[in-house]
């Protein structure tokens, strides 16, 4: 996926699916379902695990070089009735360190979560650019969890 396609990440609203797994995503433990959401957009729910595992949907993208050191915005728009089972989190390779993290706060309602963050320099230190965006539902959850929108976009005007 190359990074600048509306939201920044592929099928973001997660509109377009394939089979039993939305379009751009990679699934873990494979326990997500498509779902309509109100007004008719189509969303996902993360299903509880079976066992002590975590249900994550994962994409991997790239930032040009003139990303390093700019500002970005993590959004994820979504419901869960657990504390701390619903993440999002950008990482980039190197050592797979996380320069972006919102958690939902498990009350049951929608939020709409985000966080500003700077891309590192030291993210290319090897040369390559290559992040990830997870969205998880935790250990240990026991209801299914939602999400309409993740979104990742460049904040501001650079010179």
């Amino acid at each position: 996926t190359r990074f600048g396609e509306q939201g920044g990440l592929t099928n973001s609203t997660f509109e377009l699916w394939s089979g039993e797994s939305p379009v751009g995503w990679r699934r873990e433990n494979a326990n997500v379902r498509k779902v309509e959401l109100s007004g008719g957009a189509m969303g996902v729910e993360l299903i509880p695990p079976n066992g002590n595992k975590r249900t994550v949907l994962v994409q991997a993208f790239e930032l040009p070089d003139s990303a390093l050191g700019a500002q970005f915005r993590l959004t994820l728009k979504g419901r869960s009735d657990d504390v701390n089972m619903l993440s999002c989190n950008i990482s980039y390779d190197a050592g797979r360190e996380v320069v972006a993290v919102v958690n939902h706060p498990g009350d049951g309602n929608w939020h709409t979560l985000r966080t500003d963050f700077v891309i590192p320099a030291q993210a290319n230190r090897f040369g390559a650019n290559s992040f990830e965006c997870v969205i998880a539902l935790g250990k240990g959850a026991a209801m299914p969890a939602q999400i309409d929108d993740v979104c990742l976009v460049e904040v501001g005007e650079r010179e």
